[in-house]
């Protein structure tokens, strides 16, 4: 079932690819569509965002939305790829950005759907997209065993798959990731460098993603590598009542921050550093330190992964990934899988992309 800014894409594009809709023509402006389609303002705006994505309109501020020139107009689509992944704001946007004109180069259509960190909503597009005549499929999923029932069913129908950041279980076919080990390792190397030998890590959990793993395992290095053994006192977990706590209800991390800066506070050495397994729970933890009455970066610093929005916004340092790179390595590699189904393209290898660190105002160097 199509998202309501699925249908507003989709009718616009029908109207400016069948000619009603002609180089230099106005389209209707957020407002109008809200009116139309009963939509909030974002829907509309992410609707028209994807058509300038991939190089269908222009968007400009006292113009609004205009159709471009017939060449820039792609034509009629060999075959759809379906990106289904969490979070628009934070990571589609960006994949987008670089997926949609790519693809209209190669002569596909993007169909993209946001599983909103939830693995229901991830299950219900996977099964609304069983039997659609996909080309292929670029998943990031929710877990690697969620929807595992899906997934094999997509393999056994012959459309061909590719990952974002983790594979599911079983199922041969390539990934993109980022270096989560690498980028992970280079953030603690680089505190260390500031002087931070007492450095925390959150959230600390039993039931790691691979991602997440990946990156604990990157902070632990680069502290024994440095003289400084890691130390599970500065392991900062969750209380024991949500220890499994999962992106799905990903809120409660506001709560397990507090909590952990309570823990670290009456640690006899407290932490001067706290890396984060990503922004979202770094921008928790700035917060639960500062109303626990500590300076942030001076008594304490923060560092972040991902580098989304929010790190912007919070002046973050982070580990930047770069997500539009990793979908157009993803649609390349599928690519290979229709083109050559029988080839080696299909076994399921993973691709690692380069991260690197953004310095911002949430660390210093140690006095």
């Amino acid at each position: 079932m199509q998202t309501l800014y699925q249908r507003i894409y989709a009718e616009l594009y029908e109207a400016i690819e069948a000619g009603k809709l002609r180089a230099g023509d106005r389209l209707p402006t957020e407002r109008e569509l809200c009116r139309a389609y009963g939509v909030s303002r974002i829907t509309a705006c992410r609707a028209l965002n994807e058509l300038r994505a991939q190089g269908l309109i222009e968007r400009k501020k006292k113009r609004g939305s205009v159709v471009l020139s017939a060449p820039l107009v792609p034509p009629r689509k060999t075959g759809t790829i379906a990106v289904v992944f969490s979070d628009f704001d934070q990571f589609g946007r960006k994949i987008l950005a670089v997926l949609g004109p790519f693809a209209q180069k190669h002569n596909y259509t993007v169909a993209t759907f946001d599983s909103a960190h939830s693995r229901r909503k991830e299950r219900e597009i996977l099964r609304s997209l069983i039997g659609k005549n996909l080309s292929g499929l670029i998943l990031w999923p929710i877990t690697r065993a969620s929807n595992l029932d899906l997934l094999y069913q997509f393999e056994r129908n012959g459309i061909p798959l590719c990952f974002l950041d983790y594979s599911s279980y079983g199922i041969k076919a390539p990934c993109v990731s980022s270096d989560n080990y690498g980028g992970m390792y280079s953030i603690t190397k680089y505190l260390i460098g500031l002087g931070h030998t007492r450095i925390a890590y959150f959230p600390f959990k039993e039931n790691f993603l691979p991602t997440e793993e990946e990156r604990f395992s990157g902070y632990c290095r680069a502290l024994a590598e440095c003289g400084a053994v890691p130390d599970p006192k500065y392991f900062l977990s969750m209380p024991e009542t949500i220890r499994n706590t999962t992106t799905e209800n990903a809120g409660r991390y506001g709560y397990c921050a507090r909590y952990a800066v309570e823990r670290l506070a009456a640690l006899p050495l407290r932490p001067t550093a706290v890396v984060c397994v990503n922004d979202a729970t770094a921008c928790h933890i700035v917060r639960a330190a500062r109303e626990k009455g500590l300076r942030v970066p001076q008594d304490l610093s923060v560092t972040g992964f991902d580098d989304t929005a929010i790190a912007v916004e919070n002046d973050l340092t982070t580990v930047s990934q770069d997500f539009g790179e990793m979908a157009k390595l993803a649609f390349q590699l599928l690519l290979r899988r229709i083109e050559e189904p029988t080839g080696a393209a299909h076994l399921s290898a993973t691709s690692r992309l380069r991260s690197m660190i953004w310095e911002r105002g949430s660390t210093c160097r140690l006095n």
